[in-house]
């Protein structure tokens, strides 16, 4: 009976320490980090089948995030797919996914995932999205007009200004760009991006 019990409770520490390694595979695989270890954290926690499907889908959206963000478009797409089949009401992987499109310059299934995004959703992140894809495209205009929206429904959200910002400044409206990283910057004075941003306006006001 002793030794039973030995096995029994050492069966329980097991088990327990297997649901540590998950959970902690899952916070790698959520962090900021885009690395091949954060990368590999998000596949073993997909391996092991996760724990719900809320779980196994921020597993497929984070996989799917860091891989875009290393360029490798295809497999990102795919892993935004399986989270989209997971929780088909969830907007974020639809724009992350048109995103990953857009990047490949395959624009018609951008636009289509931005806009199931928008149908679900119509807010300032959503319009926003589509208008990240029109600048990719090249469509100035419509970005502009999208980020209106976005601005219009939330007037203090920094992605709206930064922008339309960054449209404004391929269209060459340089004044227009630059006060829009300006009020960008009222909202994150740190924002590195958004400093580039208004460095770049001011410069090419300037010229």
């Amino acid at each position: 009976m002793v030794r039973g019990a030995c096995v029994a409770t050492a069966f329980v520490i097991a088990l327990g320490q297997f649901a540590v390694a998950g959970a902690n595979d899952l916070e790698i695989c959520k962090s900021d980090s885009n690395d091949i270890n954060a990368v590999a954290a998000c596949s073993r926690f997909i391996a092991k089948g996760g724990s719900n499907n809320e779980d196994l889908y921020s597993a497929y959206y984070e996989r799917g995030m860091k891989r875009r963000y290393n360029r490798q478009f295809d497999p990102a797409i795919d892993d935004f797919s399986k989270a989209i089949a997971l929780t088909p009401n969830n907007l974020w992987a639809y724009v992350a996914r048109g995103h990953a499109y857009a990047y490949k310059k395959d624009f018609a299934r951008a636009f289509a995932d931005q806009e199931t995004a928008i149908r679900k959703q119509p807010n300032e992140v959503t319009y926003t999205g589509r208008a990240v894809d029109l600048i990719e495209a090249g469509e100035y205009d419509r970005a502009v007009a999208d980020l209106n929206e976005a601005l219009r429904i939330n007037a203090k959200y920094f992605y709206g200004y930064f922008w339309r910002g960054e449209a404004y400044l391929k269209k060459g409206d340089f004044g227009k760009a630059e006060a829009d990283y300006q009020t960008a910057l009222g909202i994150r004075p740190e924002d590195q991006q958004a400093k580039d941003g208004l460095k770049n306006a001011r410069a090419r006001r300037a010229n």
